[in-house]
């Protein structure tokens, strides 16, 4: 007995366990009072980056999602743009798997695999495997409800494989049934029970009703299907009581639907209709199209066995168009097989041979789609229709090859051992069940025995700590006024400390505005805004002190034709790196603007022999080696001829989609070990070609996953990926990319140095 309404159950239980429906309506209630109370608590602002936000409404959603799946929806989606906006990856991963588990319900398939692969793409990114495996789960669910049992056993397997990993059995457990019910649907009943019977025992052992009830149900579709119609219908009695015990009214359909296909089969077709009847109340008031399309199909076998022929199509077309919808191969193929079989009696029953034809015609469309999907209780019974119309048009050939189909299938779906095989299994359940009873028991008269000897024991304690008590206020009393005369001289003590406070503070804050104001001293001498828009033109320059005042400097001049830009990184940040920059910046504008040197290399060599003779550097082995690296560029405005130099920095250009890294020379603007003069390197630019020059602030920064360094490599990559977009865009893709390195979901660092970026276009 196939169950593709079922299919979904385990999954479900992976987000949560639902209490009885009265039990719902209360936590709904005090979730919505939890939720309103935030709002209250937190401005709006907040509100929308508070995760714990999210979390309430991401649990409002699991308790509609079985009995209202709309409203499910709404929360999750509204949690979903909460966790776009933070961003918060983990939350964002949950809410699409959400939303899958939803679409999958309302059957809405490709959406509910595009949001799981969503889920996926977050859950690898960040790391997290339980949202991945459970994203998987729901993958495979969906193509199980389509009837591509390969796939779906597939996505399966790796589920069970990553909680497996994690240790989570609960997990794998849930996983498990989903393998038991492929393994139904594919006819191979004793595999399914041997799952079934594994995760009903895990139920039984945790007490969860609603993993028990569901396994009841899958337990009863074997008994079914192996013609042990008694035991199909107790168990599936058993399933509905605690399915209503926990307000689960789509799995309550389920039951309704099963029990009425065990009536047809034994041809009780008055109480097969009665619940079938049953399970479309449930199943349209929860917008459950593939519910609604396989019980029109079964109430229209039914009118076909009782010769109503014209009702049973106009079921049939019911059904058909659910299934068209939804793209369910399994669905429509049992339709269609259903239309064979129909046709084949109403051509026994009329003598119309002509009708013999439709049945073929109509059970080989449902074949060649049975075969595709492999489900092979579907091609027996297509089989065993082609062998009736081929037999009764004459064409004995073809009607004794399909027979031998059948019977071949026949054997593989139901022999005897294998209907004992089951039988044992069930046998062995009941025989471990009771035993398992027994042991509970035996474990309840250990646990009384012991509970006496603790409460004696208890007694005891209690009599030994009143005595200690009476002892212990004693020496509490004592000791107390010793304490008292402790306190009051801390409190002597701590006026004079609060006295030290003050000045430290005052003296820390007349520091700070020092340094502000110091601040204001090196933004004036940097190029002004009108200079830099001259010189540069369409450019953007990413400036971020680590601390108040900076180590790097940008400096920007035009002198004729020729337009100067460098970047620098003095030795050390805040004071320190802003007395050398400043250093550096008069230095640049005595040797370009008054002096007139333009060629970038002298531009270097002349700064170095400033900084040796101003800093008196001898290159002693304890001398202080304060110095700047530097990447300096002159560009001709008339004939674009740009000459590069750099003293450990790099100038980077990209042209039609590749990267070119002119690197300079590897020695500072200071006196060093290699005083070699620096090299002039000539490049003809080309237009639309940009140009990048940087400290090394950018790539040393830390932050990810493992805290590493974000390196020039990756740097060089952001720069490439995003040199189309417009250059304030760049900015501020830069700077967002940056501060997601650094603060990598619930890790922060610090910025460990001053960052300097110019980026300008040809």
């Amino acid at each position: 007995m196939k169950k593709p309404l079922l299919i979904i159950s385990f999954f479900i239980l992976c987000l949560s366990n639902n209490p009885c429906f009265a039990q719902n309506t209360m936590i709904i209630d005090s979730l919505k009072f939890e939720l309103q109370e935030s709002k209250k608590d937190l401005s709006d602002k907040f509100v929308q980056k508070d995760t714990g936000y999210i979390d309430l409404l991401l649990k409002i959603g699991d308790q509609y999602r079985n009995s209202q799946p709309d409203s499910a929806l709404l929360y999750y989606e509204k949690a979903l743009s909460i966790a776009k906006a933070i961003p918060a990856f983990a939350f964002k991963a949950k809410c699409l798997s959400s939303i899958g588990v939803v679409n999958m319900v309302q059957g809405n398939y490709n959406q509910s695999i595009l949001k799981n692969e969503q889920a996926i793409h977050i859950a690898d990114s960040i790391g997290d495997k339980s949202k991945k495996g459970t994203a998987l789960n729901n993958i495979g669910i969906v193509y199980a409800s389509q009837g591509k049992y390969n796939e779906a056993v597939l996505y399966f397997e790796q589920a069970v494989e990553i909680f497996e990993e994690l240790g989570n059995t609960k997990y794998v457990s849930y996983i498990s049934g989903n393998i038991g019910i492929i393994y139904e649907n594919q006819g191979k009943n004793d595999k399914a029970i041997f799952y079934y019977q594994k995760v009903l025992k895990v139920a039984e052992e945790e007490g969860d009703q609603s993993k028990m009830a569901i396994s009841y149900h899958n337990i009863a579709g074997i008994h079914a299907a192996q013609q042990s119609y008694d035991l199909a219908i107790d168990y599936f009695k058993k399933a509905i009581k605690l399915h209503e015990e926990t307000g689960d009214t789509r799995r309550i359909s389920s039951s309704y639907n099963n029990i009425a296909n065990v009536y047809k089969r034994i041809e009780n077709y008055k109480k097969a209709k009665d619940y079938y009847e049953k399970s479309l109340v449930i199943t349209k008031k929860n917008e459950d199209k593939r519910g609604e399309a396989m019980i029109y199909n079964n109430i229209g076998l039914i009118y076909k066995n009782e010769g109503f022929y014209s009702r049973a199509i106009n079921y049939f077309k019911k059904a058909s168009v659910l299934y068209e919808e939804m793209e369910d191969l399994g669905g429509k193929a049992r339709v269609i097989g259903s239309m064979a079989s129909l046709y084949n009696m109403m051509a026994d029953t009329t003598g119309n041979k002509s009708y013999y034809k439709k049945a073929i015609f109509y059970a080989d469309k449902a074949l060649k789609i049975a075969i595709k999907i492999g489900e092979l209780s579907k091609q027996q019974g297509l089989y065993n229709n082609l062998m009736h119309s081929y037999n009764k048009i004459g064409d004995y050939k073809k009607a004794f090859n399909y027979a031998e189909l059948y019977n071949q299938i026949k054997d593989s779906l139901f022999n005897e051992e294998k209907t004992k095989a089951i039988q044992e299994m069930e046998t062995r359940y009941q025989a471990e069940k009771k035993q398992f009873e027994i042991d509970k028991l035996e474990k309840y008269k250990e646990l009384k025995i012991e509970i006496i000897a603790r409460k004696e024991a208890e007694n005891k304690k209690q009599r030994l700590l009143m005595i200690s008590f009476i002892a212990g206020f004693v020496i509490i009393v004592i000791f107390s006024a010793f304490l008292y005369h402790l306190f009051l001289q801390k409190k002597r003590a701590n006026v004079l400390i609060n006295r030290q406070k003050e000045i430290v503070e005052s003296q820390k804050k007349h520091i700070t505005d020092s340094i502000v104001y110091a601040q204001r001293i090196q933004q004036a001498i940097l190029p002004s805004q009108e200079l830099i828009e001259n010189v540069l033109g369409d450019h953007f320059i990413l400036f971020k002190p680590k601390d108040i005042v900076s180590g790097d400097f940008y400096w920007a001049t035009k002198i004729n034709e020729w337009k100067i830009v460098a970047v620098t990184d003095c030795t050390g940040h805040g004071v320190p790196g802003a007395f050398m920059s400043m250093l550096g910046l008069s230095f640049l504008n005595e040797i370009v603007r008054k002096k007139e040197i333009i060629q970038s290399n002298q531009v270097l060599n002349e700064l170095r022999t400033l900084i040796i003779e101003n800093m008196q550097q001898k290159g002693e082995f304890d001398e202080q080696q304060d110095g700047m690296d530097m990447a300096i560029c002159a560009i001709n405005s008339v004939t674009k001829v740009c000459h590069f130099a750099g003293a450990n920095n790099s100038l980077y250009i990209i042209r039609q989609g590749n990267l070119l890294e002119i690197k300079g020379d590897d020695m500072p603007v200071a006196i060093f070990n290699k005083m070699d003069d620096f090299q002039n390197q000539e490049i003809q630019l080309e237009k639309n070609d940009r140009l990048y020059l940087s400290s090394d602030g950018y790539a040393d920064q830390f932050g990810g996953e493992r805290g590493r360094k974000f390196m020039k490599k990756h740097f060089k990559k952001v720069l490439l990926d995003n040199s189309d977009l417009p250059m304030k865009e760049q900015k501020t893709l830069l700077e967002k990319t940056l501060n997601e390195w650094m603060n990598h979901i619930d890790k922060r660092f610090h910025q460990i140095d001053d960052i300097t970026v110019i980026g300008m276009k040809i």
